[in-house]
């Protein structure tokens, strides 16, 4: 017995909901009985099982009902809905683009979600997301623009300076999931004002490789310590080719990085030999005094 479409048909026969107004509280049909259990018609929709029985066996056939759902007055109907219309794949994407609208921030949810599995994004649509007033429906934008490639690259960026912090977390770690299309905005991401923002580029910036040191080499410069310091350890790892800015950081206004860098330079052998003597004629008399240690590990001894 196809017990999930003749509970279908009698949502549709009965009409469940009217197109009156957005979410009308119309009478709703009673439950329908089978021979062994009563089962309200809504419960196609609130039960993943059910709901993917009905699709299954219904196919295109669903999408009316499903679509008629989206006007119900429970909200949880209509993420089932949406849900439904998602199992369909590109033949429901019309209708879950319109419960992008929905007055229920969960619903908007469930519909950005469903738009990522069917797999066919408008990234000018979910821009348009990355603006409403939820913090979780910007998210939910993000998630999906972040499968997008190269194509979400501006409205990511944008969403970096978002004014909540999980939003802009979220959206910099998005980045690096469209490689190395990103290390503009992750170097523009550098001087954010959000400290986890800056770090968070920094960190994806160093698993890019040599195509991004110039970037690393410019976060040295940061007005934050801590860039600064993860810049340097990051730069060691590119050797000689860092060399000049693991040099110049021996003039930092800051003295902590001023000794990071003489302690990096120490390991780099004697291609940093000359950068660690400049050092030795520095002002800083700790700077010198670390440098004329190192020095004497490498010079020959003076009869």
């Amino acid at each position: 017995m196809k017990t999930v479409a003749v509970i279908l048909l009698f949502v549709v026969l009965f009409g469940g909901c009217s197109s009156a107004t957005r979410h009308p509280r119309a009478e709703q049909p009673q439950p329908w009985t089978n021979e062994t259990q009563t089962i309200p018609w809504e419960v196609l929709l609130t039960d993943p099982d059910a709901t993917a029985e009905m699709v299954e066996e219904l196919g295109e056939d669903a999408i009316i009902p499903l679509t008629r759902a989206l006007r119900h007055e429970d909200q949880e109907v209509r993420v089932g809905a949406v849900d439904g219309l998602a199992m369909l794949g590109a033949q429901g994407r019309h209708a879950v683009k319109l419960a992008m609208e929905d007055e229920a921030p969960e619903v908007r949810c469930a519909a950005i979600e469903a738009l990522g599995r069917i797999g066919v994004v408008d990234v000018e649509r979910l821009r348009e997301c990355l603006r409403d007033d939820i913090p979780e429906v910007r998210l939910a934008a993000i998630s999906v623009l972040a499968q997008s490639g190269p194509s979400a690259l501006s409205a990511l960026n944008e969403a970096v300076y978002d004014r909540d912090d999980e939003v802009r977390l979220k959206a910099v770690v998005a980045l690096e999931n469209l490689g190395i299309t990103a290390i503009s905005a992750l170097e523009d991401a550098l001087v954010s004002e959000d400290q986890e923002v800056r770090l968070h580029a920094l960190h994806i910036l160093s698993r890019m490789g040599p195509l991004a040191r110039r970037s690393i080499e410019r976060a040295v410069e940061s007005r934050d310590p801590r860039v600064r310091t993860r810049a340097l350890v990051t730069l060691e790892s590119f050797g000689t080719a860092a060399l000049p800015t693991i040099e110049n950081a021996l003039e930092c206004d800051d003295w902590e990085t001023r000794m990071l860098a003489l302690d990096i330079l120490s390991r780099m052998g004697r291609v940093a030999h000359p950068s660690i003597e400049r050092a030795e004629q520095s002002r800083d008399r700790d700077l010198s005094k670390r440098a004329t240690m190192i020095l004497s590990r490498v010079r020959p001894p003076s009869f």
